[in-house]
């Protein structure tokens, strides 16, 4: 339970970047097309999802000074979940496909979390 009390935001935006993921926007097409929107989207949900995760790490008392539930909870579970929500996106999505590009998105989002959390950390 201390884990929900804990990172209950962490919780919230992982749920949130399902529902973007793997909801059904339709009507979007009429959208104008802007160039690497959803580049900068996927960059956008993987820096927030890095700097809460990171926030209600450094919050939680008992694992905040242990390395290795850092580098999993804050570093590899962002990773793991972008590089899983695009190999699951085809399977129940017949209008999706996997993008690397959306992965390295991703990936530079978490990198650059985890870049601004360093430098402010002092600051929480």
């Amino acid at each position: 339970m201390n884990l929900i009390r804990n990172y209950w935001k962490t919780i919230l935006v992982t749920l949130i970047i399902m529902i973007l993921t793997f909801g059904s926007f339709s009507g979007l097409e009429d959208m104008p097309k802007v160039t690497f929107w959803d580049k900068i989207v996927h960059f956008l949900m993987y820096l927030t999802l890095t700097l809460v995760v990171m926030f209600e790490h450094h919050q939680d008392k008992i694992n905040r000074n242990k390395r290795l539930v850092f580098i999993l909870l804050c570093l590899v579970f962002p990773f793991i979940l972008g590089i899983v929500t695009e190999i699951l996106q085809p399977v129940f999505m017949k209008e999706r496909f996997t993008d690397i590009y959306d992965s390295l998105s991703n990936t530079i989002g978490i990198l650059t979390g985890w870049g601004i959390f360093t430098v402010f950390k002092k600051m929480f």
